[in-house]
């Protein structure tokens, strides 16, 4: 869509340690509110699985869950644990939906900074009688293409009751 949504607003957590639960106060909506979320479970490397319950008066409330991955195409084992622990805590996936990040930028991978301390760095270049070489950082980048774009994977569940 090229549209740039930006939201922000402050985070604070919750108790000690490890207990995954945090709150946000959204600041830069029409209306500020706050909301509760629990990280339900992460292995840190490849998935996490978020969950948060808002009340909608008179409604009743709204349960929002989501499926966090890493990759655009995480592999069959992380997405496995994931939903484990969707089943763990009986969250169904019938009202899922994958969201659509094919058209999204990908970011190139960061240039290696050049380092005249380290050998590997350092230029080739003829030496003049009592001067030192001076290696340039342009001829020290590497021609890399950037990585191929996987499709993205995250899942949002909003159902009200």
């Amino acid at each position: 869509t090229n549209v740039q949504r930006i939201v922000s607003g402050q985070l604070t957590l919750f108790g000690r340690g490890t207990t995954g639960k945090f709150n946000v106060r959204y600041t830069n909506t029409p209306i500020a509110y706050d909301t509760t979320y629990n990280v339900l479970d992460t292995d840190y490397d490849g998935y996490a699985v978020l969950y948060s319950c808002s009340s909608v008066i008179p409604f009743g409330h709204t349960d929002f869950v989501w499926l966090m991955t890493r990759d655009r195409l995480p592999a069959g084992d992380v997405l496995q644990r994931a939903y484990g622990t969707l089943d763990k805590y009986k969250i169904s996936r019938t009202f899922f939906v994958e969201t659509d990040q094919k058209d999204c930028e990908t970011v190139a991978p960061p240039i290696e900074a050049y380092d005249p301390t380290e050998p590997s760095q350092r230029s080739e270049l003829p030496k003049e009688e009592g001067e030192a070489a001076e290696a340039k950082p342009e001829d020290l980048r590497k021609e890399e293409e950037p990585p191929k774009a996987e499709e993205p994977m995250a899942e949002e569940k909003n159902a009200t009751e």
